[in-house]
């Protein structure tokens, strides 16, 4: 017997899928926007977050790995993916600490330093901002959730 997801997980999956919608998926579906971030670009600045998302990421440094102005990154970027530098940079960490949530038995502070924020409050409060509940929360929810499914 299966158990529906969490409203969290649901609004979570949701705006994910919507977020993929957003992005080139290759040449045939790549989308066409004039003064936008090249695909090379993003997959740059993408494959740098994700190999240092516990460490500061300023958006000086994405430009530099963008080779662009920071001006023109931030621009370019929010044109290509629809949201700003930061808030992706977030919507990224947030994304890592709900898979550690599901995955590991780590503390809030170790998986807040582990995704790249300032202190387990930081963390709380964008994790409660973007999922609508604080890690601690969720994560009971969660693993309540694949216990009655089991």
């Amino acid at each position: 017997m299966s158990q529906a997801p969490a409203p969290i997980d649901t609004m979570f999956d949701a705006r994910l899928r919507a977020a993929m919608r957003q992005r080139p998926r290759g040449p045939a579906q790549a989308m066409i926007v004039s003064g936008g971030l090249a695909p090379h670009r993003l997959r740059r600045v993408d494959d740098y977050v994700e190999a240092h998302l516990a460490e500061p990421l300023l958006l000086v440094d994405l430009a530099k790995i963008a080779k662009l102005s920071p001006k023109h990154f931030s621009r370019a970027f929010t044109q290509t993916t629809g949201r700003p530098p930061h808030r992706w940079l977030i919507e990224k960490r947030v994304a890592a600490a709900r898979a550690l949530l599901r995955g590991s038995d780590k503390s809030l502070s170790e998986i807040a330093l582990e995704c790249g924020f300032a202190d387990q409050s930081h963390f709380t409060s964008l994790f409660r901002r973007y999922l609508g509940a604080p890690p601690g929360l969720w994560r009971r929810a969660w693993h309540e959730g694949q216990a009655r499914a089991a």
